[in-house]
């Protein structure tokens, strides 16, 4: 199991955890409305949805350094550098998350942090939007690794910051080739 592998296994755990926790606590919210006052159930419910949020969005930039918005057919991503400092230049996105595909990746939005460790980035092949900016906070990156075909990457939409980039395909048999190669 690679280290994506293992940090998406670790994240789709927590989020179990999260939305049952969420869903509990929507249960009291309606409980507290009913039997005790309309206005605690709704402080509780809304206190609720707050730390949802909250606690997704910060779980994310800390496991993945990403920013998410839920888009039509998935998830956008924005790429940020960590919360946690990392050792590795490469970055690896996951291709599904909160059980949706990731869909496109987008400029970060607000305050963030540039990624200034990150030279190679590895997009996965559900990805068929990179907007204009999305990559502009990398500022070492010199090699994307679209983990598809060069077939499949020609229906990718992409802005032009693109250019300049050394693009590379790995398919699942390119993958595999280079860890038998490696041991």
């Amino acid at each position: 199991m690679s280290e994506l592998d293992a940090k998406v296994k670790q994240f789709n755990k927590f989020y179990l955890w999260l939305v049952i926790a969420v869903g509990a606590l929507c249960a009291a919210a309606v409980l507290c409305a009913v039997y005790v006052r309309v206005f605690v159930g709704i402080i509780i419910g809304i206190c609720s949805a707050l730390a949802y949020v909250f606690i997704l969005s910060d779980e994310l930039h800390r496991a993945f350094g990403v920013r998410y918005k839920r888009v039509d057919g998935g998830i956008s991503l924005s790429v940020t550098a960590h919360k946690q400092p990392v050792d590795t230049e490469e970055r690896y996105l996951p291709s599904r998350l909160m059980w949706l595909d990731v869909v496109s990746l987008s400029a970060p939005e607000g305050k963030y942090v540039p990624d200034k460790v990150t030279d190679t980035l590895f997009i996965p092949a559900t990805v068929k939007v990179i907007e204009k900016g999305a990559l502009s906070g990398m500022t070492a990156l010199c090699r994307v690794v679209y983990m598809g075909s060069a077939e499949e990457w020609q229906s990718v939409e992409t802005g032009d910051e693109l250019e300049g980039l050394q693009i590379a395909f790995a398919t699942e048999d390119t993958l595999e080739n280079n860890e038998e190669n490696a041991e």
